[in-house]
């Protein structure tokens, strides 16, 4: 399985990720003291974030467990600052919480769909095969769950499972891979934990010369780090998909061509994910090469080009159109693709692109 970048990931990556103080902070204090105050924040800040997502995980929720195991700080920032052990010590909290959440019955959808695709990164008993029989017995006309079951029997190599699968994707009538859902799970998680506050020159080294706040905004750090765990959330190997229909295998053969078109046709237009949507735009510019289709799908792909570029001007905080609190909850609770359109709204800015404009034309401006 692969994790796959979000369009979050610039804003993740500029504006709050503690390894990248912003310029400014180098500028008012060395940078030895600032990652020292720094690191102090943080340590207080998982503190709170442990003791919060026990009180979550007690619930006893699939979806709450799941959640809690996903948001549970890394090892380091607590320890290196010589922080009192948490009252679980020696109690791997995250593992616990998953398997909890994977044995809970009935099972639930999207903790399914994690379990389906083997459990990546964490150290449980997976039932990757229960857990797919499961999602395909409840959504079996959902693409995303095929493909899942389409991949899982190529990497076996289990032809007839993988021809079975494969026809069903065919047939599928959508395509869900509940990633507006997860994210709604992830704010809810955070949603009430108390941040513990800056002092006042860790806060002004996060400020920009006009004033405006770089991320470090106490009330932005549950979204932040909810929208963080849900950037690197774990995706199908769409990889085997993809040379499934490539070039070489769909040449002669317009059978397969043609159930290629038809699995990535749905994706690119249902997915509301910027993931599935750019995977099935950019398969079917591909496929339909040389077609009178082609025009189509290159237009879907200069537009899809479009939203992606534009709106990336427009992220929180190079503007005050949208504050880093609305962005957030807009990218956790409605996902990347209306997030990027009510950027372009908010700033006026079209949602379709100009004529003539290439992400080349963009990228000379």
């Amino acid at each position: 399985m692969r994790r796959f970048p979000f369009a979050a990931a610039v804003l993740l990556a500029a504006l709050v990720l503690p390894a990248c103080p912003p310029a400014q902070a180098q500028a008012a204090a060395d940078q030895a003291a600032f990652e020292q105050r720094f690191n102090g924040w943080r340590a207080q800040y998982d503190q709170a974030l442990q003791l919060h997502l026990r009180g979550v995980a007690s619930s006893g929720q699939a979806r709450d467990l799941y959640a809690a195991a996903l948001l549970w700080p890394d090892d380091g920032h607590g320890a290196a600052q010589g922080a009192a052990r948490p009252p679980a010590a020696g109690i791997d909290e995250r593992s616990v919480w998953m398997q909890a959440a994977l044995d809970a019955r009935p099972r639930d959808p999207l903790v399914a769909r994690f379990e389906a695709m083997g459990c990546p990164g964490s150290n449980v008993q997976c039932d990757a095969a229960g857990a797919l029989t499961f999602l395909l017995r409840e959504e079996g006309d959902n693409l995303f769950v095929q493909l899942l079951a389409f991949i899982d029997a190529q990497q076996r190599g289990d032809a007839k499972a993988s021809a079975r699968a494969w026809r069903a994707a065919t047939q599928a009538a959508r395509y869900d891979a509940m990633q507006i859902e997860f994210g709604g799970v992830l704010a809810d998680a955070v949603s009430g934990l108390p941040v513990p506050p800056m002092d006042a020159a860790l806060r002004q080294a996060f400020m920009t010369p006009d004033g405006m706040h770089e991320g470090a905004e106490g009330a932005d750090w549950p979204r932040v780090t909810a929208l963080a765990a849900l950037a690197m959330r774990s995706l199908p190997n769409f990889l085997v998909v993809t040379r499934y229909c490539g070039p070489t295998q769909t040449h002669d053969d317009r059978e397969r061509w043609d159930d290629c078109k038809s699995v990535f046709a749905l994706m690119a237009r249902d997915g509301n994910d910027l993931i599935g949507r750019m995977i099935g735009i950019g398969m079917m510019t591909r496929l339909t090469a040389g077609t009178p289709q082609e025009l189509r799908w290159r237009e879907e792909r200069r537009q899809l080009q479009w939203l992606q570029t534009a709106a990336s001007r427009f992220l929180p905080p190079s503007t005050g159109q949208v504050a880093l609190d609305t962005y957030l909850d807009w990218h956790l609770r409605d996902g990347e693709i209306v997030t990027l359109r009510r950027l372009l709204e908010a700033n006026h800015q079209p949602l379709t692109a100009p004529a003539g404009w290439t992400p080349a034309t963009s990228r000379e401006q």
